[in-house]
């Protein structure tokens, strides 16, 4: 214990770290669970964003061991109260997590680039692709970047939770310039992730609500941002007063938000089919309408896809009544599955009409 008056009663905040990052934790990996499903069932087809995502999940996993581990040793609580063996544990699980936080935030994110990968193509796409090839290296640089600053912010290293060590060098300042750099950079990612989808959303076959709800939670990114922001007002204060263990707390539950967030954005948007199989097998949602699918192949090409669907409609016509026609719905109805954003729905008898943007 430390030597001095209390800063207040031998209270934790840990129980509330510990409950929110939990609640997230279920929500973001039931939608991860829910997505790999789709994606191995019935066919296996896991593209590149599938394994960015896992690999997300995976750091994520490393990241919040480490975090619950700390909090048994004295996270959350007025450093006053813990003795100076469990403060120096606590604060050596804290930082182990972070490597491997940095990479499941950049790996979170490079998922959601490269299922945007999946809506450009041909010559209007060359910007896009270009666009979204830098952001990917964007992350990667920056992950490497926190990485270099983690592990060279003191010489010898264990002096970052192992204050015995006497003469330390430790970089403070540049420290801080790190948090600045990387918080500035993070922000902007995640309103142009945010942003992006939006170029496309509204030239959807989509009712006006749709593509609102739909741009609303490609948008998590925004909310993100936020806590990104409060995050770096928070690391501006973290330990003046002498009390880490109790400061890291909030800095922590605002970069597993951020986190979490950016896992279910990745997620989310992939689930369409999935919930619809729910809903159907929960009655809530009839099986019986007479659908035309549009998936997010047809996206790449906005300017023609709809005259393509009418086309593509009067060609099925021909062939309504021989086997091929059979095989290749059942083929559609198999790569179905693999659709990104949701399905346009065209009744029936508005097929010939395909070009109406239905608001």
């Amino acid at each position: 214990m430390a030597s001095g008056s209390p800063p207040g009663p031998d209270t934790s905040i840990a129980p509330l770290l510990m409950g929110i990052t939990a609640g997230l934790h279920v929500l973001s990996w039931s939608a991860f669970g829910a997505r790999i499903y789709t994606r191995v069932k019935p066919v296996l087809r896991l593209g590149c964003d599938d394994f960015f995502i896992t690999a997300a999940v995976t750091f994520d996993v490393v990241t919040w061991t480490q975090l619950m581990i700390s909090t048994s040793y004295g996270l959350g609580r007025h450093n006053h109260y813990v003795s100076a063996a469990k403060m120096m544990q606590a604060e050596k699980f804290l930082f182990t997590g972070q490597p491997a936080f940095a990479w499941a935030l950049a790996c979170a994110k490079i998922s959601i680039v490269c299922m945007l990968f999946r809506v450009q193509t041909g010559i209007s796409g060359i910007f896009w692709r270009s666009f979204l090839s830098i952001m990917i290296v964007v992350q990667v640089l920056t992950a490497i970047m926190n990485n270099i600053f983690q592990f060279s912010l003191c010489k010898p290293l264990p002096a970052i939770w192992d204050h015995t060590i006497k003469n330390p060098k430790c970089i403070v300042a540049a420290m801080h310039i790190n948090i600045i750099v990387t918080a500035v950079i993070t922000i902007l990612t995640d309103v142009i992730l945010s942003l992006l989808p939006l170029t496309f959303i509204l030239r959807m076959l989509l009712p006006l609500r749709e593509k609102i709800a739909l741009a609303c939670l490609m948008g998590l990114g925004l909310i993100a941002s936020a806590a990104s922001i409060y995050k770096t007002f928070l690391a501006k204060h973290y330990g003046v007063g002498g009390d880490t263990l109790r400061d890291a707390v909030k800095l922590t539950l605002c970069a597993m938000i951020e986190l979490q967030l950016g896992i279910l954005a990745s997620c989310i948007p992939c689930l369409r089919q999935f919930m619809d199989k729910v809903l159907r097998r929960l009655g809530l949602l009839s099986d019986n309408r007479s659908t035309t699918h549009i998936g997010y192949g047809s996206l790449g090409n906005s300017q023609n896809s709809q005259s393509q669907n009418s086309q593509s409609y009067e060609l099925s016509k021909m062939r309504s009544n021989t086997p091929q026609h059979t095989r290749i719905s059942r083929l559609r109805s198999t790569n179905s599955e693999e659709s990104i954003l949701p399905f346009v729905y065209i009744p029936a008898g508005n097929r010939h009409i395909s070009n109406r943007h239905d608001n």
